[in-house]
């Protein structure tokens, strides 16, 4: 095959890739129960375009030694136009399956967690507290008779 047809093909490849990625990053980030994640949603994004753009020039670079011709842009556009009619109906299915069996459970158990290892600590510094009080009001008691001006 020659060169021209082996990069429109992989461009046309790279641009379905490129759409499920741009979708897959957007659907995680606006179901995530973690508020911080979707404050960053747009930056975030505009990380993944620009790795996304390095990834597509290095396949170029890989195949034609990073020359592009007008034809590559067009059938990366091409692939991702054909995500969306054909392949992101059920890349979102498997996004919004993937986040409620995969990524919520894994946030859920880190938040129990965190919410046990808060209790505890908590727990300890009750304890300490109602350990050292007596101390505390002992020492309060003969410090400001000590310290007491007599007239």
């Amino acid at each position: 095959m020659s060169t021209q047809l082996v990069s429109i093909i992989v461009m046309f490849i790279s641009g379905i890739a490129v759409g499920m990625v741009i979708d897959g990053t957007r659907i995680i980030t606006r179901q995530l129960p973690i508020k911080f994640i979707r404050d960053i949603a747009r930056p975030l994004e505009g990380l993944v375009w620009l790795v996304l753009a390095i990834s597509t020039f290095y396949l170029l670079f890989l195949i034609k030694g990073g020359q592009w011709r007008l034809v590559d842009p067009l059938a990366q556009i091409v692939g991702i136009m054909s995500y969306e009619l054909f392949f992101q109906r059920s890349a979102r299915f498997i996004g919004r399956v993937f986040v409620n069996l995969v990524v919520k459970p894994i946030y859920l158990i880190g938040h129990v967690f965190v919410m046990l290892i808060r209790k505890i600590v908590m727990l300890i510094i009750a304890f300490c507290i109602v350990i050292t009080n007596p101390f505390i009001k002992v020492f309060k008691k003969y410090l400001l008779k000590s310290f007491k001006i007599k007239k």
